[in-house]
């Protein structure tokens, strides 16, 4: 085996390994960015479930308000049970329809 043999089996051992070495880096790269995804993904639908729950609560204390005042509870009261501000009671007050304070 000569010298200049020799020399080509070096140059293509390199070659080969840096092949190599970016089949395995786009490998990494390719689980990263899948991992990356599915947790972005996880995230925004737990954001979601817990927007729509707290749309839900805050849906449900406004028909309790609603109901209260149509019961002909105060404004003052209703906002103090509910912990909706006054100025929003008064809101839906005025969309029922009712006037007292």
């Amino acid at each position: 085996i000569s010298a200049s043999e020799d020399l080509r089996r070096v140059i293509k051992a390199m070659n080969d390994f840096d092949k190599n070495q970016e089949k395995i880096q786009k490998y990494f790269i390719e689980q990263g960015l899948k991992q990356g995804i599915e947790q972005g993904i996880e995230q925004g639908i737990e954001q979601g479930i817990q927007k729509g729950i707290q749309k839900g609560i805050q849906k449900g204390i406004t028909q309790i308000a609603r109901s209260l005042l149509l019961e002909g509870m105060s404004h003052a009261k209703v906002s103090q049970l509910t912990d909706i501000n006054i100025k929003d009671v008064k809101h839906i007050a005025q969309d029922l329809k009712i006037s007292r304070n």
